[in-house]
């Protein structure tokens, strides 16, 4: 008989020497009603092939058949611990027999003659097999739900606890130490609004792909939320050794990635913590990982941070420069210094971007890569970026006044201060306050903030540059956006990151990058400035290529105005 495809369709293997007892069962099975697929075996070699390559619903097996019979053949199945119902069929079998089998597992005993009883049992038995496959079924599902994230397939939290326990029990005293590792994806969120959500859950399918293939057979992969992955390493050469192994899988995501014909990267926040140094149970490795996390998040995107003991001991200094920075712009403790951009064509300065500091009552003078990130998470940016938007403003009255009214004052806004209602309403203001014309003034705004909400952003700019901001975009290079996105947003000039220029003599990648960057601003006809420039070889360099402006400390440093 034809093997058939329907997915409804019952497969019966039946044990059977005779073709003519097989046409018979076949006659029968036509009162079922529903399809069948039976296959005929002869042999224990047969047998066993037909069971490794079928899902079978039931095995029907006469008793005698030369060389072999319906014990051996119960015996056979029951080897293979498929859960298949075996019924005996036969003539000639002894009662004795059939009862034996029938204690041992065997569903039933057909006499041969019975053909109304046939019918019945076999029926019966297809009717619970289909029963025991929907609860299997079921049972399977509800395993994915509560164990496995569907997107990815990867463990979610519950289940990678528990593979973690498991690894964990195995291990021998004097093991080397283990390692957990919590990946967040750096404003993983631009990537939904900018090319889809589809195209997102591509990228998070690919990089749970990249991660597994990282870790192979050392530990284990879990995806903990929409962008936050776990990673478990069973083990690590030595505790100095730990920050290597989470560079290593970080870098898993350090390529980009293709979706559609688009190109985009991905960058990772990390937090990690080892066994048994700083947890002995997978919950408690886990806490301290993600609160490793956190702590790497509030130094900076891109930032691999171990766990460092009592969360309550790091929070004391926390807070304590919380309160102060409360305190900072009431207190008159805020102050700019401005860096002169040139031109390199004229050799003139065309702009000066202002730098905020902190002089801080006991810890003197910091720079902004010390505060500006808490005052973000804590909402004390807009009070921090209204007076330098108001200082700035000032400034540059001052700069007009005194002849100097072709240069521009650039501010840098977070992307907290950009989303916020009223930015571009208070802009319009602190310009009217100060009585500077737009054109003097300049917003920068990184590439990673950018992508962040494609289409608020660009409402925004758009109506800065109605007013006659301009536009330039900090970091370029550093934020990995789609380069066609660039063409919606009206822009006046990038500004490449200072890690690219500062090994543009010395990395062939490097200097590529540079080019590329150059290369793009000219056919988009925006300027182009690099920043971070130290040396007259970078400037000599960036001038061959064409880059428009320059700014660093070989052209000046941070001044008051």
């Amino acid at each position: 008989m034809q093997p058939m495809t329907a997915p409804d369709v019952s497969r019966i293997l039946l044990v059977e020497d005779s073709e003519d007892d097989e046409q018979l069962l076949l006659a029968e099975l036509t009162k079922l009603g529903q399809p069948v697929e039976l296959l005929r075996v002869e042999t224990a070699a047969a047998m066993e092939t037909a069971l490794a390559g079928h899902d079978w619903d039931l095995v029907i097996s006469d008793h005698r058949l030369p060389g072999f019979d319906a014990i051996r053949a119960f015996n056979l199945l029951r080897r293979t611990r498929l859960d298949i119902p075996f019924i005996i069929m036969s003539g000639t079998l002894a009662e004795e027999t059939a009862v034996t089998l029938m204690r041992l597992g065997a569903k039933d005993f057909i006499d041969k003659s019975n053909t109304v009883r046939l019918v019945a049992v076999i029926e019966r038995e297809l009717r619970q097999g289909k029963l025991r496959r929907a609860k299997e079924d079921a049972e399977a599902t509800l395993r994915t739900l509560t164990y496995i994230d569907t997107l990815t397939g990867l463990p979610n939290r519950r289940l990678f606890a528990e593979n973690v326990d498991r690894h964990l029990n195995r291990r021998a005293v004097g093991s080397p130490p283990a390692l957990v590792i919590v990946l967040n994806l750096d404003r993983f969120r631009r990537i939904n609004e900018s090319l889809g959500q589809s195209v997102g859950d591509r990228v998070l399918q690919d990089i749970a792909r990249r991660l597994t293939d990282r870790v192979a057979d050392r530990g284990e992969v879990a995806r903990l939320a929409q962008d936050k992955f776990a990673i478990y390493l069973n083990s690590v050469p030595g505790r100095d050794e730990a920050s290597g192994a989470v560079a290593d899988v970080a870098s898993a995501l350090a390529a980009p990635f293709s979706v559609g014909g688009e190109q985009t990267f991905v960058s990772c926040t990390g937090g990690y913590s080892l066994f048994p140094d700083d947890a002995t149970d997978p919950a408690g490795l886990l806490q301290r990982a993600e609160s490793a996390m956190f702590d790497a998040r509030r130094t900076g995107a891109g930032t691999l941070a171990r766990y460092d003991g009592d969360p309550t001991r790091r929070l004391g200094p926390l807070l304590r420069l919380e309160n102060a920075l409360r305190q900072a712009v009431g207190n008159g403790e805020l102050f700019l210094l401005y860096q002169p951009q040139l031109d390199l064509a004229t050799n003139t300065v065309v702009s000066s971007e202002a730098l905020v500091r902190w002089n801080h009552p006991k810890l003197g003078t910091l720079t902004p890569d010390k505060f500006i990130a808490l005052a973000d998470e804590t909402g004390l940016i807009q009070d921090i970026g209204r007076w330098v938007l108001g200082e700035a403003t000032r400034q540059s009255r001052v700069w007009a006044d005194g002849g100097r009214q072709n240069v521009v004052v650039a501010v840098n806004v977070s992307a907290t201060q950009f989303r916020r209602p009223g930015f571009v309403t208070g802009i319009a203001e602190a310009l009217e306050r100060s009585d500077v014309d737009a054109s003097q003034l300049a917003i920068e705004i990184t590439e990673t903030a950018l992508m962040e909400d494609v289409d608020t952003t660009t409402h925004a700019l758009s109506r800065l540059k109605d007013m006659g901001v301009r536009i330039s975009i900090d970091d370029f290079g550093t934020g990995y956006s789609s380069l066609s996105y660039l063409k919606r947003f009206p822009i006046d000039e990038v500004k490449i990151d200072r890690g690219f220029v500062a090994g543009v003599n010395e990395d062939p990648d490097n200097l590529a990058i540079v080019q590329t960057i150059i290369a793009l601003g000219k056919a988009l006809k925006l300027d182009v400035v690099a920043e971070g420039v130290e040396t007259e070889a970078q400037l000599a360099l960036l001038r061959a290529a064409g880059c428009d402006r320059a700014q660093g400390y070989l052209l000046g440093r941070p001044a008051p105005g």
